[in-house]
């Protein structure tokens, strides 16, 4: 089995605290064949990566061109998404950029 060890991200809470996530520098293809980088969460538990909207215009896709899918997670009632497939590279990086 191979074991990766993700460096974590300092984010601040609404209610002043710190917390800290892990994360992974994750390169995504725009529509223009351009590779734009995110630092996205790294959920082994998750069976899909949620982006926000803004994230998916930044890469020149229009949302509602994905396929919907209702999902649910730690939250009651169910989340509309829309699903795209999107080219990816990921590296580990030692730390990531403010």
């Amino acid at each position: 089995m191979t074991v990766f060890t993700f460096p974590y991200l300092e984010e601040y809470l609404e209610d002043g605290t710190v917390t800290f996530r892990p994360c992974v520098r994750i390169h995504l293809q725009g529509v223009d064949r351009q590779w734009r980088p995110f630092d996205l969460y790294a959920d082994s538990g998750a069976d899909i990566t949620l982006l926000r909207e803004a994230d998916c215009q930044a890469l020149g896709r229009e949302l509602a061109d994905g396929r919907l899918l209702l999902i649910s997670g730690v939250c009651s009632g169910l989340i509309r998404t829309f699903v795209h497939q999107i080219p990816y590279d990921w590296v580990l990086v030692p730390a990531l950029a403010p």
